[in-house]
This record gives structure tokens, C-alpha cells and sequence, in this order.
């Protein structure tokens, strides 16, 4: 039974009274009470964490979820642009698009309980199934699985080919970030609902096997994951919406670092670097910078590109439409009284300005690409390119539009396919960028407000919209390619090496 079956039977009135202790008005009754402000360079907390790994182990009881086959269709609608626009069944925002094999696998969307496989080329539909959860977030697509997050509680493995469920656990709620595949393991985090004898460790952090769902361990975190973990060499990092980075092995789970960076995105390694955005403010109004960390000496190398940050001030994104949109969508899911305390929505409000559901599995902040030798990353209302060592800015691509008004960020993460980058935003418009200097090449207009970053795979560009369409652009030069999933891999590393 998922929840919003189960608020129907009118069992759940407790629940939803306890929810509205709404911890995003109390973020906003004292900011400082949910977004602390470390020193310059952060603070080191790893032992303190490796204390309660050692004294408090988490459950490991999780029950199943049920997948069948679908009844619903996706139907084409009408494209000006070559290519096709294919309309999900709940009109409600479509999470980035994954593109394997020939295939592109999506969400039905926030609310939707749906999951499609269609045909890449043509957006024929090959197979769809009804999920026991709704809200299937964006997935990681390896070695023959499909891998994704339902907003309500439970994580799915499918089979790649057939739709047919490997396994699922119905892990906590709501879950607000996607899974990571990374040799032979699915990373995801998720609600300790209480569990923890720690006042910050609201989540868990676990590692599964792919083929089976085993659990290979659990670790507690302050908060769920921005977007995704993200797997690089022998090592899982995450960035939790309450602004730490934990970096753990792999393999054994064991706690290497975790630093109070305020971090606002998922980060980008590369070797012994750590790239991310974060909260840059010292005091006064919100700002944001762009940083890079040494894992090595475990310090900040260099901030650059601050910046002020309506996109992330609380009382700013409060009165925009984004989150007027994000409590309709919420209260359709059973969360009239907002997020809830489950979420630690207070936390992450307090750190990136967004406090329902829907925002926060939305929510990709300035997340860097790692193109060649720049860190191209969207702040707010502009596309911006820096050296990745040396910060020196290279150029910028402004976009207009009110962040007062509209909410969160006007275009999604840049991706990069062949030798150019990709953007979508809120006007409706994909645009095809020079690396070099930003100048545009190309442009197509989609019709369609998006939020989700795009997929670029043998030519073509898979973009989700807000309303509930899957469109797919055909560029005419298979060259543009290399950029199937979030992140541009099942590990959501975020580099690219231009061919």
C-alpha cells in the first residue's frame, strides 16, 4: 500500500498533523538555525562520524515492491522540430531521460507511477510498467539493469530489456535523490526515520549488490544526496542537501572524510580533486562560489566565481512560482502539511533555498561539468566557464528571466557531447554552445519549460519537461553524442574528454 492509498482510508491524520511542524517555516522563523557557517575552508567532522559508525549499526529489514506490466501509453504529440514529443500520462515534470542500447528509458514523472522503455530513434514504445510507488526518479542504466528511486519510498532494478523487477526495497520516505551504479554496486541514500543515535544522521547511505539488492552495508549521513552519489576510482562522495561531503571506500563503506562544506551540489572528482559549488556568504545575503578541494590534504584549494544567489535564499524562493508549483505537486502526493520531518527539509532549505518534495528531487544546483581543463557550471541565471585549476573566468552566457519570480535556476547543468555543450531552460529553448567561448552554434525551441538537465546520445537530445513530455531533438550530426545519463554515466562522475 503506497501512501497516498493509504491517506485515502483516512488512517494517516496523525502523521500529517505531526508533518506540519513544517521545518521550512522554521528555517525561515531563523535561517541560522538550519545553515551553520563554517569557517572559509569548512569544518572536519570525520571523526565524530567514524565514532557512530563504530557504536550505532542500522537496521537491515526492508520490505519488497511489486512492479507489473502497464496498461497506459505514451502518445506522440505534435514536434516542429525534427525529431518527436512524446506525451507521459500524468503531465507532471519528467526527470532527465536515460539512453542506452538504442533505448531511452523515463519517467512517467513526479505523482506518476509509471516507468517507459521507448525506442530511441523512433519513440515507439517497447515496453512500460505500473511501479507499487510513485515519482520514478531519473535512472542508472549498467550491465543490463535499470536502476531508479521512487519518490515515495522504494528503490526499483529492472531488467533492461523486458521491464521485469531483479529486486526492490521499500526504503524510507520520501526518497529525493537518484541511485548510482558503480562496479557492480547501486549507492542510493535514504531516510533513517529516527533510527540513528546521532542528532544530525536523519539518512542512510547504503550500497547493494546489483544483481541481488543484497546490502553490503549502511552508513549514516546528515541529510539525502543532491541529485546523486557520485563513484569515482576506489571511492562513493556524496553531498547532502544539509551542505556536507562524505567521502567513503567503496568496497567496505569506510568513512575516508566528511567536511561541513556547504556544499550545494553534487561534486565532480578528478583524481585527488573535489569540485563543487557551495555557500560562499560569510554573512548577509546568500552568496555562491565555486570551488576546488584537495582530497589529499583534505582542504580548499581555491574559491572563485562568488556570486550573489537569489536561486539558493530561502525567503527569496519562497514567493516564486517554482515553489507555489512545488506545494500543489507535493499536496497531490500526500504532503499537504510540506515536506516531511523525515526529509530534514529544514536543513536542506536552510542550505539551498528549496523546501518541498518535488524542488528538492528537482534540485541540481550549479553542478559542474568537467569539460578538457574548464568547469562550466550554471549559476543561477548564467552559464559560466572557468579553468579548473586556476578559477580565471573564460566566459559566461547570460539567460534572462526574474529569480524572484520564476524560482530555482533559469537553465539546467550543461552537458557536453562531441565538441560542443548542451543547455535547457525554463524559455523553452535547447542550445548548442561552443566550448571554446561560449558563443551559440545552435538552437532549437522547444515550447516547454525545463528543469532537468538533457542526455545527448548518436546525434540526438532527450529533454523531459515540467509539463510532462519526453522530446527528443534530432541535431542531424551523430558526432553529438557521449552524454547518456545524468551525470554523463551510471557513476554520475560529470567529465567529459572532448574527442
Amino acid at each position: 500500500m503506497n501512501r497516498r492509498e493509504f491517506l485515502k482510508l483516512g488512517l494517516a491524520a496523525p502523521l500529517i498533523l505531526k508533518a506540519c511542524k513544517d521545518p521550512v517555516r522554521t528555517a525561515l522563523r531563523d535561517p541560522g538555525a538550519s545553515s551553520s557557517m563554517p569557517p572559509t575552508e569548512g569544518i572536519d567532522v570525520t571523526a565524530e562520524w567514524r565514532a557512530l559508525y563504530a557504536r550505532a549499526a542500522p537496521g537491515t529489514e526492508y520490505r519488497r515492491g511489486q512492479v507489473a506490466a502497464s496498461a497506459l501509453k505514451v502518445l506522440p504529440v505534435e514536434s516542429k522540430i525534427a525529431g518527436y514529443s512524446m506525451r507521459l500520462p500524468a503531465a507532471h515534470p519528467i526527470p532527465t531521460p536515460a539512453v542506452h542500447g538504442g533505448r531511452v528509458y523515463v519517467s512517467g514523472g513526479f505523482g506518476s507511477k509509471q516507468y517507459f522503455c521507448l525506442d530511441a530513434a523512433t519513440g515507439k514504445q517497447l515496453w512500460g510498467v505500473d511501479l507499487s510507488d510513485d515519482g520514478p526518479s531519473t535512472a542508472a542504466i549498467e550491465d543490463g539493469y535499470v536502476v531508479m528511486n521512487t519518490e515515495s519510498c522504494t528503490i526499483f532494478t529492472l531488467d533492461a530489456g523486458t521491464g521485469e523487477m531483479a529486486w526492490s526495497w521499500w526504503l524510507g520516505d520520501p526518497l529525493m535523490s537518484s541511485p548510482t551504479i558503480a562496479k557492480g554496486r547501486v549507492f542510493s541514500s535514504y531516510p533513517a526515520n529516527g533510527r540513528a543515535h546521532h542528532r544530525e544522521a536523519s539518512h542512510l547511505l547504503g550500497c547493494f549488490e546489483l544483481k541481488t539488492g543484497k546490502i553490503l552495508w549502511q552508513r549514516w549521513i546528515d541529510g539525502d544526496a543532491i541529485s546523486a552519489p557520485v563513484a569515482s576510482g576506489d571511492e562513493v562522495v556524496v553531498a547532502t542537501f544539509s551542505g556536507t561531503v562524505f567521502r567513503f571506500h567503496q568496497e567496505s563503506g569506510e568513512a575516508r572524510s566528511v567536511l561541513k562544506a556547504r556544499a550545494t551540489s553534487a561534486p565532480v572528482v578528478v583524481g585527488e580533486e573535489m569540485h563543487f559549488s557551495r555557500r560562499a556568504e560569510t554573512q548577509g545575503s546568500p552568496q555562491e562560489g565555486l570551488c576546488l578541494w584537495n582530497n589529499g590534504s583534505n582542504r580548499m584549494e581555491k574559491q572563485y566565481q562568488v556570486r550573489d544567489a537569489k536561486y539558493l535564499d530561502g525567503h527569496v524562493q519562497t514567493a516564486t512560482a517554482y515553489a507555489a508549483t512545488g506545494k500543489v505537486l507535493d499536496s497531490g502526493n500526500g504532503f499537504s502539511g510540506g515536506a516531511p520531518s523525515e526529509a530534514n527539509a529544514g536543513a536542506a532549505f536552510g542550505n539551498v533555498g528549496q523546501g518541498s518534495v518535488s524542488t528538492l528531487q528537482g534540485f541540481q544546483g550549479s553542478r559542474i561539468l568537467r569539460y578538457g581543463d574548464s568547469n562550466v557550471a550554471c549559476m543561477g541565471d548564467e552559464i559560466v566557464c572557468n579553468g579548473a585549476r586556476d578559477g580565471k573566468k573564460r566566459w559566461s552566457v547570460p539567460f534572462k528571466g526574474d529569480l524572484a519570480k520564476l524560482g530555482g535556476s533559469l537553465a539546467a547543468p550543461p552537458v557536453a557531447a562531441g565538441r560542443s555543450l548542451f543547455v535547457v531552460g525554463l524559455d523553452g529553448r535547447l542550445i548548442q554552445l561552443d566550448p571554446a567561448d561560449g558563443s551559440r552554434r545552435r538552437d532549437w525551441e522547444i515550447g516547454h519549460p525545463v528543469r532537468y538537465a538533457p542526455t545527448v546520445e548518436a546525434g540526438r537530445v532527450f529533454v523531459g519537461t515540467q509539463d510532462g513530455l519526453l522530446v527528443c531533438v534530432d541535431t542531424g550530426d551523430t558526432r553529438n553524442s557521449g552524454w547518456p545519463q545524468w551525470g554523463r554515466d551510471a557513476q554520475r562522475t560529470g567529465t567529459y574528454s572532448p574527442p
